[in-house]
């Protein structure tokens, strides 16, 4: 008992001091949780939330007409905590819309998403948060990402910042490094994150972030974690371009269509990119694509390539041997047939 109250006493310190360090003028931060049909994985990332050491903080979550339990957990939720705001849509919208009407009805100066599966390390917000008070030249902070399958932790995808100069180089850079994007789960000022375009779209994530690249620098936070699943069709990329609408045959080849889309968001696609100038826009839209295919593209198709050659080599070996061995069978003939005339 004693040891507990301890622990509480300890705690309720922490949290203390943490909000001793803000002030009024601390801004408000809003962390939109958009949900469809996830009500037990959807629990532990409101608690996570909740939980955070910041504490001028507002959780508001989506429901896309889910049709199990999660409407009577949210309603827990927000009776538990004023913080939690709950939005219950009648009818099932597509995925971005969902994701787009919690950033709606976000009031704080400060915002970000967390996955109905994802779960955020205590201190998140509150590092985020000091990063961007302290460098407002940066328009995100993420803290790493570790990536769990099924409840167990497979690995740590490495973060990098993105704190070049020039607009350009920081896209350019975005594109030459993306792969699993936790920057997308980042705390970002809600100011520019209203501005970009969030479309139904293969990559969109990626569209998103690099559009947050060329308005301002991205940060990596070190010392904090998101906690992000790869279940389901999240970790195959096929799967997943199926699901945003590509036929079977684009589907085949997801980057290419990811490749070529960047170019075209870039040069004359997204407003973002205005403020480069035409010529600029164009030159970056091809340097995106390139940076994408020779990632992603080209070990495909010289693995392809490859594959195809051995292929082919095995029918010309296996053609060989046939002909070898009908060659033997008609002198064997021939020489049976010379024999039988004499």
């Amino acid at each position: 008992m004693g040891l507990d109250g301890n622990k509480c006493i300890s705690r309720h310190s922490r949290v203390s001091e943490t909000r001793a360090e803000m002030t009024t003028d601390t801004p408000l931060v809003t962390i939109g949780i958009p949900t469809y049909n996830r009500a037990a994985l959807m629990a532990r990332a409101v608690e996570s939330a909740i939980s955070q050491d910041y504490w001028r903080l507002e959780i508001v979550i989506s429901d896309n007409a889910s049709t199990d339990s999660t409407q009577a957990i949210c309603a827990d939720f927000a009776r538990r905590d004023n913080r939690v705001r709950c939005i219950r849509r009648e009818s099932n919208c597509k995925l971005i819309a969902n994701f787009m009407s919690v950033l709606a009805q976000a009031r704080g100066e400060l915002f970000m998403w967390l996955a109905d599966d994802d779960w955020l390390d205590r201190s998140y917000v509150s590092s985020c948060a000091r990063f961007l008070i302290d460098n407002p030249e940066f328009a995100l902070a993420y803290g790493s990402g570790k990536y769990y399958e099924n409840g167990i932790f497979r690995f740590a995808a490495p973060e990098t910042s993105l704190t070049a100069g020039s607009p350009s180089a920081r896209v350019l850079s975005f594109y030459r490094q993306v792969v699993y994007n936790g920057a997308f789960y980042g705390l970002m000022r809600r100011e520019i994150a209203s501005i970009i375009p969030l479309r139904e779209t293969l990559a969109a994530d990626w569209f998103f972030v690099a559009a947050a690249a060329c308005l301002g620098k991205l940060g990596h936070v070190q010392d904090v974690c998101i906690h992000r699943s790869i279940d389901g069709a999240s970790k195959n990329i096929h799967e997943l371009a199926l699901k945003s609408g590509l036929g079977k045959v684009a589907a085949k080849d997801p980057h290419l269509m990811i490749a070529a889309t960047v170019c075209k968001d870039i040069a004359w696609g997204s407003p973002t990119y205005r403020q480069l100038g035409v010529a600029a826009r164009l030159m970056l839209g091809v340097q995106a694509f390139w940076a994408v295919f020779s990632r992603y593209c080209t070990p495909a198709y010289s693995r392809r390539l490859q594959e195809f050659l051995d292929y082919r080599h095995a029918v010309w070996r296996a053609t060989y041997a046939v002909w070898r061995a009908f060659q033997r069978f008609l002198d064997r003939y021939v020489i049976w047939r010379f024999r039988r005339q004499r």
